[in-house]
């Protein structure tokens, strides 16, 4: 199989959607053995592909001046892929060449209705595409994978066409309970002490830190040890306030950037609770993977954030005084769960196989 993907979101250090990606490609192979990859990206970035796809290409060419990457996706890779005879394209961040449905199957992968719901969440640049594209890319898609039950409801409310398959992400093997002494190593590492709280994201609009925050001195105003929160991943878009006062300095928050793979068992493992109360999510890769390491996962109670953390969430309404009442339940439960069975990435891939060559029979 000939099959092409925007490769922009496997450029740099990997974020939710990267690893989602990046996760099912490293088992495709397992699945569809004659598997050749096409990796579209601009060439002013490298994808970088896991080690398990040995026939690939990396297929590029420049982009405009302030060009975005969806622009370029849309408006430059369109003759890229016509020549290269795809047996299909899948379109990994939703939209896809313009015309290329007409002469090569899509499956079209969507991760949430962000631009619907929260369109003042998102950066322009991104909105402005969505605004023209995103409809229409996935109402003349081939097929539609979504990465959960709640998402493919809300897609089929909005436009009339629900998912033809769920892919929820999976979580890999190295997401279980640590021992003490491997926690104690990881937090000497990064400057952390017990307790402390985590939270796992891009710092955006949509995951609601200003009332994270808020919450977090309402709890340690009374404690005589307070709870430190654990910030991991990098600064977004549109929280100039919110970054304006953690510059200020914050007693008890730590933000820690971009932490490897290897260390987010660790740091799952060592913590009270994961902190989840986004406005919106389309899954919640972080919730999955902090219920695999044992902790509890105090979550906006909607159905994404319910299929990610399954047993393991402590549902609240998303304000500071719901994710103070979360957090306390949080302290005051067992301080280990047992671990659900987690869905694995050789599973998920093999439902976005099925997709992929069932498209690809319909040219």
């Amino acid at each position: 199989m000939r099959l092409g993907i925007d490769a922009k979101a496997l450029v740099g250090n990997r974020t939710g959607i990267g690893n989602w990606i990046w996760f099912l490609l490293q088992e495709l192979p397992n699945h569809i053995p004659d598997l050749e990859i096409f990796a579209y990206a601009p060439s002013s970035h490298i994808p970088i592909l896991p080690k398990s796809i040995e026939k690939y290409a990396i297929r590029d060419n420049s982009a405009y001046p302030l060009m975005s990457g969806f622009f370029w996706l849309k408006l430059r890779a369109g003759h890229l892929v016509q020549d290269d005879s795809l047996d299909v394209f899948w379109a990994a961040r939703t939209l896809y060449p313009i015309g290329l449905e007409k002469h090569t199957p899509v499956v079209s992968t969507i991760y949430d209705l962000v631009s619907v719901l929260y369109p003042s969440t998102m950066s322009i640049a991104n909105l402005l595409a969505y605004k023209l594209w995103f409809k229409s890319d996935l109402q003349k898609a081939t097929r539609i994978v979504a990465i959960s039950q709640g998402t493919s409801d809300r897609l089929n409310a909005w436009i009339g066409r629900g998912a033809d398959a769920i892919v929820c992400p999976g979580v890999a093997e190295q997401y279980t309970p640590k021992s003490r002494t491997t926690i104690d190593h990881v937090m000497l590492k990064y400057g952390l002490t017990w307790p402390y709280l985590i939270f796992v994201g891009t710092l955006e609009p949509r995951k609601n830190m200003a009332s994270i925050l808020d919450a977090l001195e309402v709890v340690n105003s009374s404690r005589s040890t307070p709870l430190s929160l654990a910030l991991v991943g990098k600064r977004g878009w549109k929280n100039k306030a919110l970054f304006e006062r953690l510059d200020r300095g914050m007693p008890n928050v730590i933000e820690l950037g971009f932490v490897p793979d290897q260390d987010l068992p660790s740091l799952y493992s060592g913590a009270t609770a994961l902190l989840m109360p986004s406005l919106y999510e389309g899954y919640g890769m972080p919730a999955a993977e902090a219920a695999a390491c044992g902790i509890h996962v105090v979550a906006s109670d909607i159905p994404e954030l319910r299929e990610a953390a399954g047993g393991s969430g402590i549902y609240i309404q998303p304000s500071p005084e719901g994710i103070v009442t979360g957090i306390l339940m949080a302290l005051a439960a067992e301080s280990q769960l047992t671990p659900p069975p987690p869905i694995s990435w050789r599973d998920s891939s093999a439902l976005l196989a099925k997709q992929l060559q069932e498209a690809a029979a319909s040219r």
